[in-house]
């Protein structure tokens, strides 16, 4: 029913099949980008499937990631200088947690300033309610960027340069992988 799928769209967990037997056994070769779903396949499928690693999506220039390229980021994104930036990128869905995120940084607020970004669109329902949960929470507005719209490509590479750190939080089932993630890790960012 549009219910069930809708469920599953938000908690991809609750999904009772996801097809998997049926794409092992109709693949040849089966390509799987996880080592720990290869070994799922195996053990639960009997089927041998070729790990074939995840590259990131996006490898910035060098010169981006020097520490003059890192303060022309930031001045792009108009961060007062010294002001931490913990960002979290990708699409911004219920699965990567935001709520978690945003709960822990109004915790952080207490004892620092910094500003924390959502780096990637989102269902505008969700930013609503997001925003929301950020205010009962005590985290000041102007901490929080957050956007429902498309995050310009030239933006997402600002904030993988400007950034102190990352948060990617994940709810997906085990052997999911996340581009936003290797993104974070190619920039240098912990």
């Amino acid at each position: 029913s549009f219910r069930e799928l809708d469920g599953w769209e938000t908690d991809q967990v609750a999904m009772p099949v996801r097809f998997l037997g049926e794409i092992a056994a109709a693949a040849s070769p089966l390509i799987v980008h996880a080592a720990e779903t290869a070994r799922h396949v195996a053990l639960t499928h009997g089927i041998s499937a070729c790990f074939l690693p995840f590259p990131p999506y996006r490898m910035l220039p060098p010169g981006m990631l020097t520490p003059d390229g890192r303060a022309a980021a930031r001045a792009r994104l108009h961060m007062p200088p010294g002001m931490p930036l913990i960002v979290s990128f990708g699409y911004i869905h219920p699965d990567k947690a935001p709520e978690l995120v945003i709960l822990a940084a109004a915790q952080l607020h207490r004892s620092m300033s910094f500003r924390l970004a959502l780096a990637g669109s989102a269902n505008p329902k969700l930013v609503t309610a997001l925003r929301a949960l950020a205010e009962e929470a005590g985290l000041p507005p102007a901490s929080l960027i957050m956007d429902a719209g498309v995050v310009p490509e030239a933006v997402y590479r600002d904030y993988l340069a400007a950034a102190d750190c990352a948060i990617q939080l994940r709810r997906a089932p085990a052997g999911s992988i996340s581009g936003a993630l290797m993104d974070a890790i190619a920039a240098g960012l912990p």
